[in-house]
C-alpha cells in the first residue's frame, strides 16, 4: 500500500488552446488591465483570466467593467476553469477535453508517482524526460546543425528549409548528443510543409514519419552514431525549427481496454469499454518533466478529470477482506401519498476501509506520514505487488485512522478513506 503526498501542479504546456471554454474560444479573449482601463468590458463580456492558476473564465455583469476578475462577485461571474485547466482544478468531474487526443506537460521534479482519474481514453502514453537540453541553439537562431543534401539555413525566419533536392534520406543533426540504447524525447516543429516525410532522429534511429505542419514529440531509443536531430525522406519539402533532444528515462503506452470477456460471444460482440483511471511509477529526477498523451476514438473527445502527481511512500501490505464501495449522491424521493419513488442519478464518491500491516520499526514514520497528509487531498494505492485493481486506487482524504501494535514485530494501520469528486 502506498500513500502519495501530492505536489502543487505546475503546468508547463498543453495542446489544448489556452482560450477554450466548453470547446469554443472565449468571446473576448484574455483579460488585460489595459483593456479594462479602456472600458472595453461591458455586460456579457466573456474573458479568461490568466493571472491566477487555474486559469478561469469570467462573464462581466456590468458595463465599463474595470474590476479585476475574481475580486468582486458583483462585477464578474466565475464560470470555472478553462478547458486546458479543468484537469488541474482539484475536481475529478470537471474534465479537460479535446478532439480525439491531446498532450500535457507538467513539472515532475522530485516526484515518482502520477495518476489519472475520470479518463475517457483508449490509451495514454506517459514519458518522463530530464529538463537538460542536449541540443545547442535548438530555437535555430543560429546555424548550428550539420546539414545533409537539400537542407539550407534560413536566417531571417530562424528555420531550416529542405528543398527536395536530396536523392536519399537526408539528416539535419548535431554530433555527440546521444548514447546507444538510451531513450530520448525528440521534439521539432514542421512549417511550410509541401511534400514527403520528416521524422525525429537519435543515434542513427528514426522516429515516426510525419507529413503535416505541427509540433511533434517522439520517443526514440538511440542507435550508436551519437548524432541527433531530424531526418527527411527523399521527397520531403518543408521547413523545421525548435528542435529539442532530452533524455527520457522512462516512457510507456498504457492500454486502457477494460472490456469484460466471459465467453466467445462476449469476445466477438461485447461493447468496447475502457478503464477510467491509471497509475504510473517512475524514477525520481530533478529537474524533470512528465508528458502525458491521451488518446481516444476517432471523432470523439479524449478527456481527463484530474492528474495528481507526487511522491509515493510504501507503507506496508494490504490485508485481505477490505471493505470498499461508494457514496451515492443521487436523489431518491418517495411520494408519501401514492408511494411513487423518483430517482435522479447524481455524483458518487469512492470510500473504503483497509487494514495495513508493517514492521514496528516503521511505526513513527507511518504516523508522521498520516499527520502530514491530514486534511489534504491524497492518492492512496491499496494494491499489493502483483495486483492492479482500479477499485483500490483513491483520490481522496483520510476520514479515520487507527494504529495498533498487536505484537513484537508488526503493527497494523486501520484506515478509512473518502474519495473526492
Amino acid at each position: 500500500m502506498k500513500i502519495v503526498t501530492l505536489d502543487d501542479i505546475t503546468l508547463i504546456d498543453s495542446e489544448i488552446p489556452e482560450d477554450l471554454y466548453g470547446g469554443a474560444a472565449t468571446a473576448d479573449g484574455k483579460w488585460t488591465a489595459a483593456k479594462a482601463a479602456a472600458l472595453d468590458y461591458d455586460t456579457g463580456a466573456e474573458i479568461y483570466y490568466a493571472e491566477v492558476e487555474p486559469h478561469r473564465v469570467y462573464t462581466s455583469l456590468v458595463d465599463d467593467n474595470t474590476a479585476t476578475p475574481g475580486t468582486d462577485a458583483t462585477k464578474w461571474t466565475n464560470n470555472g476553469a478553462t478547458d486546458r485547466w479543468l484537469m488541474f482544478d482539484g475536481f475529478m468531474e470537471t474534465q479537460s477535453a479535446y478532439d480525439e487526443s491531446f498532450w500535457v506537460e507538467i513539472d515532475a521534479s522530485g516526484a515518482n508517482y502520477v495518476s489519472l482519474f475520470r479518463l475517457q481514453a483508449k490509451e495514454v502514453t506517459l514519458t518522463l524526460f530530464v529538463n537538460t537540453q542536449l541540443i545547442t541553439d535548438g530555437d535555430v537562431s543560429t546555424d548550428s546543425f550539420t546539414k545533409g543534401t537539400g537542407w539550407s539555413y534560413d536566417d531571417p525566419n530562424d528555420e531550416y528549409d529542405c528543398d527536395g533536392s536530396q536523392v536519399a534520406a537526408s539528416a539535419l543533426t548535431q554530433a555527440s548528443i546521444t548514447t546507444e540504447d538510451i531513450k530520448y524525447l525528440v521534439k521539432f516543429t514542421v512549417q511550410n510543409y509541401s511534400a514527403g516525410n520528416l521524422a525525429g532522429y537519435a543515434g542513427g534511429t528514426s522516429g515516426t514519419d510525419v507529413a503535416a505542419n505541427g509540433d511533434y514529440a517522439q520517443v526514440i531509443t538511440a542507435g550508436a552514431s551519437g548524432v541527433a536531430g531530424v531526418i527527411a525522406d527523399v521527397d520531403f519539402i518543408g521547413s523545421v525549427t525548435d528542435i529539442s533532444v532530452q533524455k527520457a528515462p522512462k516512457s510507456e503506452t498504457i492500454d486502457l481496454d477494460g472490456s469484460l470477456i466471459f465467453d466467445w460471444y462476449s469476445y466477438f460482440f461485447a461493447v468496447q469499454e475502457y478503464k477510467e483511471g491509471l497509475t504510473w511509477e517512475f524514477p525520481q529526477y530533478s529537474p524533470a518533466t512528465l508528458r502525458a498523451e491521451i488518446t481516444y476514438l476517432s471523432g470523439e473527445d479524449a478527456k481527463a478529470g484530474i492528474m495528481p502527481i507526487g511522491y509515493a511512500t510504501e507503507v506496508g501490505g494490504t490485508l485481505y477482506d477490505p471493505e470498499f464501495g461508494f457514496i451515492d449522491y443521487s436523489i431518491k424521493a418517495t411520494d408519501t401519498t401514492f408511494g411513487y419513488t423518483y430517482l435522479n442519478q447524481g455524483s458518487y464518491a469512492d470510500e473504503g476501509k483497509f487494514k495495513i500491516w508493517f514492521l514496528n520499526t516503521k511505526l513513527d514514520a507511518v504516523k508522521r506520514l498520516l499527520i502530514q497528509n491530514r486534511g489534504a487531498p491524497v492518492v492512496f494505492d491499496f494494491n499489493n505487488s502483483g495486483t492492479t485493481y482500479e477499485s483500490l486506487v483513491y483520490y481522496g482524504f483520510i476520514s479515520n485512522n487507527q494504529l495498533t501494535i498487536p505484537g513484537p514485530t508488526y503493527s497494523r494501520l486501520t484506515i478509512e478513506v473518502t474519495g473526492l469528486i
